[in-house]
């Protein structure tokens, strides 16, 4: 596999973060991560989702306690489902607590600061999505006991791999869905390859000018 950039040149920026969203092709028999870098850094894939599961909207972005003339409200968000590929949908279920399922029909749903939403889909051919959550968060600036924790989310750089390829074989139930993948590091890329490791597609790799 290697071979077949042995002889091209990718300019990129040494870190950063995108998503890059394709179908799979009629075909495809591997999904390859690949890392265009020849100078050491690596290419991550954070996460790669099909698209036929629901999507989280939430209304209100940041989640505070309010004070009224009655007292402290406690705080809550209203979200939304959405979903791609509707035709291959039969309908989108939703939970608070992962066992109780209802089905949802377009209205707003009311979390509470710690509570969870989860949702999925139902799919027309059989078979379920897999489920998504979504937790009602203070936001940080919140005043409450516990704002000032001092908690920060760090980088965790540990998962960076030298140029080459890592490889997900795709089952033929996944052929014509859509797919999100989020990558790290601007020398990373997506190649799906036929059977006999062609390349049939391959995402854009930013370059520097």
């Amino acid at each position: 596999m290697k071979e077949l950039y042995m002889n091209q040149i990718f300019l990129g920026v040494s870190s950063g973060k995108k998503t890059v969203n394709f179908e799979i092709l009629e075909g495809t028999k591997y999904l390859a991560l690949y890392c265009s870098n020849k100078s050491g850094d690596g290419a991550l894939l954070y996460e790669i989702e099909i698209k036929n599961t629901p999507e989280i909207n939430i209304k209100t972005g940041k989640v505070y306690p309010e004070l009224t003339s009655a007292g402290i409200v406690r705080p809550y968000m209203k979200v939304t489902l959405s979903v791609e590929n509707e035709e291959k949908i039969e309908r989108t279920i939703y939970s608070k607590d992962n066992q109780h399922w209802q089905e949802y029909k377009g209205e707003e749903i009311k979390v509470e600061a710690g509570e969870s939403i989860y949702a999925k889909n139902q799919l027309k051919g059989g078979g379920e999505s897999k489920v998504i959550n979504k937790k009602c968060t203070l936001d940080s600036r919140a005043i409450t006991e516990n704002a000032y924790d001092g908690s920060l989310n760090t980088y965790d750089n540990s998962g960076k791999i030298n140029e080459g390829y890592k490889y997900m074989a795709v089952d033929k139930s996944a052929i014509g869905t859509t797919v999100e993948a989020h990558l790290g590091w601007y020398y990373a890329q997506i190649l799906l390859l036929d059977e006999n490791e062609k390349i049939i597609y391959e995402s854009d790799i930013p370059r520097c000018i």
